[in-house]
């Protein structure tokens, strides 16, 4: 039996194996007309049913059989092997493929997951000086942090309970040039005209947490603050804290029941301090 050209179909000589001539040979091997020598082979798309023809070179590839769906969009369905489930946050219904599942992801966003770490990873104590609700992470709260609201309220808290920590807060202040120029200047005044007011800015006396420069000793619950513009002047210092305002400082002092009065450090003549000293008797 003669064997025949697998591209023409001519018959082919003793010496010629499959193609009768070079143009053959590249017609069957391009990408344009090598499919026109092929007979195909027809398949069922195993989610719509329906039939389509396929290259044999199609049909096994790396020991796996393709070519089971004719279109992508089958394709995608055939590969759907997971499930729908509702965000645990938002409700709203996504598809989760197995591995998604085995990997225990319950959102449908980073969103979503984020509000998510917040609920399953914080806990909500009460501040131990004021109450306030606080949300801590539970990294924090099992190493023991986390028991306060704000800084404030954890000096507040150890100044009360802590004799170590007062101690310590004494010695710093103690440590510091006392008293100041603006402060010298004020204690000549009261010592020429013998008012009764006594330095206690070193560390002397605290109310609360608050060390004032000077106090009354005839008993009145009065006492006198030297301001300087650096340290306690809102524009000049920023993040300045209430309590270390003009306001804030009368404020503070008046829920203890003491009266404060406040001079600025250029204001420190001896007419405008005789003056209001006089006024708060």
């Amino acid at each position: 039996m003669k064997k025949k050209c697998l591209c023409c179909g001519k018959e082919l000589s003793k010496i010629q194996k499959k193609f009768c001539s070079h143009s053959c040979y590249s017609k069957w091997h391009s990408g344009k007309r090598h499919h026109l020598y092929v007979k195909k082979i027809k398949r069922k798309c195993l989610i719509c049913g329906k039939i389509f023809e396929v290259n044999p070179s199609g049909i096994r590839r790396h020991g796996y059989i393709t070519a089971k769906y004719c279109s992508r969009k089958c394709f995608d369905k055939g590969q759907k092997n997971g499930k729908f489930i509702n965000c645990v946050i938002c409700g709203k219904k996504i598809y989760a493929t197995p591995t998604r599942i085995k990997r225990g992801i319950k959102t449908c966003s980073k969103t979503c997951l984020g509000k998510l770490r917040t609920k399953t990873r914080s806990v909500i104590i009460n501040c131990l000086t004021c109450g306030k609700e606080v949300k801590v992470p539970i990294h924090e709260f099992r190493i023991g942090k986390g028991k306060y609201c704000s800084r404030t309220c954890q000096n507040i808290y150890q100044w009360n309970n802590n004799s170590e920590y007062r101690d310590k807060i004494i010695k710093k202040i103690r440590s510091i040039q006392k008293p100041t120029k603006p402060e010298k200047q004020l204690i000549e005044i009261i010592r020429k005209y013998n008012l009764p007011y006594k330095y206690v800015g070193n560390g002397k006396f605290w109310i609360e947490n608050i060390n004032p420069d000077f106090v009354e000793i005839n008993g009145r619950k009065i006492c006198v603050e030297v301001f300087g513009h650096y340290w306690h002047e809102p524009l000049l210092k920023k993040n300045l804290k209430w309590d270390k305002t003009v306001i804030g400082r009368k404020e503070k002092l008046k829920e203890y029941g003491w009266k404060c009065i406040i001079f600025w450090e250029n204001e420190l003549n001896e007419e405008n301090v005789m003056k209001v000293l006089e006024e708060a008797k």
